[in-house]
């Protein structure tokens, strides 16, 4: 289950706080669409919990989703405190 706040109409906080898998992102996608078709742009603020993964194949597939939705978005953040190294 997807776990969303808003902090105005035209922004959706996305808070991820298990592992995503291809239903939750399946989800995570449904929450972005529903929102876009109430609003022109939307202002997007993911937030990924310690600990949590995100298989780069599904990366992968957020990120093609994203692209192909790219009118959609005004601003798009992902917090993590995840290091690359």
């Amino acid at each position: 289950m997807v776990s969303t706040f808003e902090f105005a109409g035209h922004v959706v906080g996305i808070m991820i706080t298990t592992d995503v898998d291809k239903k939750l992102l399946k989800e995570i996608h449904q929450v972005i669409e529903n929102k876009c078709t109430e609003h022109k742009d939307i202002n997007l603020f993911i937030e990924l919990n310690r600990g949590m993964e995100i298989p780069m194949h599904l990366m992968i597939q957020d990120l093609i989703f994203k692209l192909d939705n790219a009118s959609c978005f005004s601003k798009i953040a992902v917090v993590s405190d995840h290091g690359i190294f």
